[in-house]
């Protein structure tokens, strides 16, 4: 089966979720693939909590800041939150994809990547999807 999308991000870490969400509030079609049940990486799993309170809040700005506010909110707090959980940080992930319309595929393991003119245009994974990739 193939399937064409806007743009294809694999990887829901955080640089991919950051990259589909941008993408998608621009206005593209935007498909998140991948290889695990979970998405949010190093931010969902509990690492970055530890190192995030060590960061400075006004060196934050973006989408960073957008989720520890998000954070902070299913905390009940108003300000940003560098401590959090992590079903709270993937729930906060989830909304965020949820709300910039991208649609998320998790088990996505590439089993080839198809590419054209020096760029990635597509993959076919190991479920036997084909995603073609515009962008």
């Amino acid at each position: 089966m193939s399937d064409r999308t806007d743009v294809l991000v694999y990887g829901a870490t955080p640089a991919g979720i950051v990259a589909a969400v941008a993408a998608a509030r621009l206005g593209a079609s935007v498909r998140l693939v991948g290889p695990g049940s979970h998405v949010g990486g190093m931010l969902a799993s509990g690492l970055n909590t530890a190192e995030a309170a060590h960061m400075l809040p006004e060196s934050l700005s973006g989408m960073p800041l957008e989720f520890f506010r998000r954070s902070g909110a299913a905390y009940g707090s108003y300000g940003p939150l560098f401590h959090w959980e992590s079903h709270v940080a993937e729930a906060v992930i989830l909304d965020m994809l949820r709300e910039a319309g991208v649609d998320v595929r998790s088990g996505g393991r590439v089993l080839r990547v198809v590419t054209g003119g020096g760029r990635v245009v597509g993959v076919d994974l190991a479920s036997g999807e084909q995603v073609q990739a515009s962008n």
